[in-house]
């Protein structure tokens, strides 16, 4: 159901003709001739699902939004490419550099003006992350299981955000179009009560996809990244305690994205721009960068040396080392880099 609503969307003209029954009955066709497990109304929950994203795409113009602001991004320079020409990501913004560290960061009950943003550098307050903070409700059937899934040192800082109504665009030149492929990690004891239930191996390959003596992930396709294609999925699965009391682990939802090629091998070079936004529910309030001073040491420094006359009178030498010499806070970029390779230390092992 998946492949054939990613392979439906894939039409250039889904959103405009989604609605007409040609239209639809031409890809149902389709659909129960390529997919040899697909039924009448697989396909027909299949067409309302993507009607409806349809009518969520007229109504909001979220596509259009968002290729306005990101023509900000595009104009950005400076940023890291430290990484060499055969890289294959090349970050604007790192979310792992700065980031919320518990115990460390001063962050204030109230949103912070960039104005003030330097000024208030060190203000505020910081405290550890208590177990109690962890363990909220996450809807009125599950509730979050204190494990690993959760860090105790780091935190990502969100940001605000909005979009303005303009037109715009992002750019793909000289490659190939990127896709995403998605799997999870099944439970493989669901598996084994499937085949319990049923008596037979061959029930986990038509309800799971997942093959009798193999690894039990099950593939849910891939979806081709376009110009103008917004993609929503989720980040990582979490571990969930039913109301029994029972552990339960949610399936692991893992992304990749996949390789891509130079369009035209005869030109040298070729780049794909992708823009990740990472979401967070908006009804659990956390800390975020309207709340948090400056981190920055190099930041804070060019403050300090602009608002204490006597550091620019001093020699270099001596003027650095006083900047160098105020402990761990604010951040230097050799520790930042530490706390870096930490945190995604700690995302690997989730």
């Amino acid at each position: 159901m998946l492949s054939f609503t990613n392979e439906l969307t894939d039409d250039p003209s889904w959103a405009q003709l989604i609605t007409k029954e040609a239209f639809v009955q031409r890809w149902k066709r389709r659909g129960l001739a390529q997919y040899k497990r697909i039924t009448q109304q697989m396909l027909d929950w299949c067409v309302q699902e993507v009607q409806d994203q349809a009518t969520q795409f007229h109504h909001t113009r979220l596509s259009i939004a968002l290729r306005s602001s990101l023509r900000r991004l595009e104009r950005v320079s400076g940023y890291d490419k430290s990484n060499g020409p055969e890289a294959s990501q090349n970050p604007i913004i790192d979310p792992c550099l700065y980031p919320l560290r518990f115990g460390l960061t001063r962050y204030r009950s109230s949103a912070i003006s960039l104005k003030d943003c330097v000024r208030l550098s060190g203000k505020g307050i910081s405290r550890s992350l208590l177990a109690t903070q962890i363990n909220g409700t996450l809807n009125d059937t599950w509730s979050y299981k204190i494990t690993n899934a959760f860090s105790v040192r780091y935190q990502w800082l969100p940001c605000d955000f909005s979009f303005e109504e303009e037109t715009g665009k992002t750019r793909c030149e000289n490659t190939t179009d990127a896709s995403l492929s998605f799997r999870h990690r099944c439970s493989s004891d669901d598996l084994k009560s499937l085949n319990s239930l049923t008596r037979t191996t061959k029930a986990t390959e038509d309800v799971y996809g997942v093959e009798d003596l193999q690894p039990a992930v099950q593939e849910q396709g891939s979806v081709t990244i376009r110009e103008g294609r917004v993609v929503g999925f989720p980040n990582v699965g979490d571990l969930l305690v039913a109301p029994t009391g029972q552990a339960h682990r949610n399936k692991v939802f893992q992304t990749k994205i996949n390789p891509i090629k130079l369009g035209h091998p005869g030109k040298k070079t070729g780049h794909l721009k992708l823009v990740f936004v990472h979401l967070i529910d908006p009804n659990r309030r956390i800390i975020s960068t309207s709340m948090v001073p400056c981190q920055r040491r190099d930041w804070w420094a060019r403050e300090i040396r602009q608002k204490v006359p006597v550091l620019r009178r001093l020699p270099v030498e001596i003027s650095n080392a006083i900047i160098d010499d105020v402990g761990d806070f604010p951040v230097s970029a050799i520790k930042a880099a530490e706390m870096r390779d930490e945190m995604l230390q700690e995302r690997a092992e989730l």
